[in-house]
């Protein structure tokens, strides 16, 4: 028994050692590389290999489709610009399109100006940045920015990043999505719609998506899609013409937010800062986010399985605009959806009350919170003002 571990052990360090030596590095540039395409390049590499593209400024290519797992590398995230066009708008193709069970890593690099109308997948014109598709395919990407990508297609959503498939993920350290729109749909800056996906985003800023047609400014998630945020930062966001969840909307996942910031995000309709079902948002600010209910925080009537926890927050100076008892800080219009609130702090809106439970007894958890104004359709609550 011990000679078969030995030899196990040999053979995957073997294995190791081999795709190490083995990998190579294949370059990309507009002139004098051995690659003046990156498709080329993708064609050409094995699994393991890195494309650096080596270029200092701005390098049009689109419709970049990989089914290996590779690494694709920029100079900098200030340094290289991949393009689908040199003119926002004018594209009509992604940028990349990933598929095919691949673990592939997008570092050091901007992508923008994406724009999809024509693709024949089943996602059709989502993803106008990055699409990734097919089974337990994997996507990191690492100080990446995608911005001035365009969602223009009919049915699904996501304008900078759409997350499709069956078991994929999505990964995001130190990104910025930045002034992505979504023209008929939601999700400005990502739309999560995989069948059991993943995803885990740190240290990375959504400013001034928009939906304009959709739920969801910066990020859509739909289905029960595994989602944490940690130290992000939502600013500027908005979900326009009578749609929900400024920054963030969700209808059956139970994402997590831990230090994140919300700021001056806007819906049309319910959640200025994220409209949910239930999740889990510890140690996170919400500052001057705007809705119709639910300036900063929205349930909405059919959230009754999910549970909301909000564990050491700050909600100050959110506005709800609506007549009735809208919520600025939080609105929970469900009569059964539990909630547990604790060491909380919802207070000094702009417009609107502070707080809005439909059901004082759906707050199950009421531990060292302060609330400023608060109403109750019924029953009642007490907080610790002090």
């Amino acid at each position: 028994m011990k000679i078969v571990f030995t030899r196990f052990v040999f053979f995957i360090l073997l294995f190791f050692i081999s795709s190490l030596l083995f990998a190579r590095q294949l370059i990309v540039c507009s002139s004098g590389c051995n690659y003046s395409s990156i498709q080329h390049a993708v064609d050409a590499a094995s699994d393991g290999d890195t494309i650096l593209i080596n270029v200092a400024g701005a390098f049009t290519e689109n419709r970049i489709s990989i089914s290996k797992s590779l690494v694709i590398r920029g100079l900098g995230q200030d340094v290289t610009f991949l393009q689908a066009h040199a003119k926002r708008g004018a594209a009509t193709h992604r940028i990349f399109y990933v598929d095919g069970g691949a673990v592939v890593v997008i570092e050091n690099i901007t992508l923008q100006n994406g724009k999809e109308t024509a693709d024949p997948t089943l996602w059709k014109g989502s993803g106008s940045g990055i699409l990734i598709d097919g089974s337990s395919t994997s996507v990191t990407l690492n100080h990446v920015t995608i911005k001035h990508c365009d969602y223009a297609g009919v049915g699904m959503a996501g304008a900078g990043i759409t997350l499709g498939g069956v078991s994929t993920s999505l990964t995001m350290n130190d990104c910025l999505f930045e002034n992505n729109i979504a023209d008929n749909g939601g999700g400005g800056g990502i739309y999560i719609g995989a069948n059991a996906g993943d995803v885990f985003i740190r240290s990375t800023a959504f400013q001034n998506n928009i939906a304009a047609n959709g739920n969801g400014g910066a990020v859509l998630a739909e289905g029960k899609t595994a989602i944490t945020f940690i130290g992000c930062i939502f600013t500027g966001n908005q979900a326009l013409n009578g749609n929900n969840g400024g920054a963030f909307y969700a209808d059956n996942a139970t994402p997590v937010f831990n230090n994140c910031l919300f700021s001056k995000n806007e819906a049309d309709k319910d959640g200025g800062a994220m409209r949910v079902a239930g999740a889990d948002i510890a140690n996170c600010s919400f500052y001057y986010n705007t809705a119709t209910n639910g300036g900063a925080i929205s349930r909405g009537t059919v959230a009754v399985n999910n549970e909301l926890y909000i564990t050491n927050c700050t909600l100050l100076n959110n506005t709800a605009t609506g007549f009735a008892p809208a919520g600025a800080g939080l609105h929970n219009a469900s009569p059964a959806a539990v909630i547990h609130m604790t060491n909380t702090v919802i207070d000094k809106s702009t417009s609107g009350i502070d707080l809005y439970l439909y059901a004082a007894n759906s707050l199950t958890t009421n531990q060292k919170n302060r609330v400023g104004r608060a109403k109750f359709t019924m029953g009642s609550a007490r907080f610790e003002n002090n």
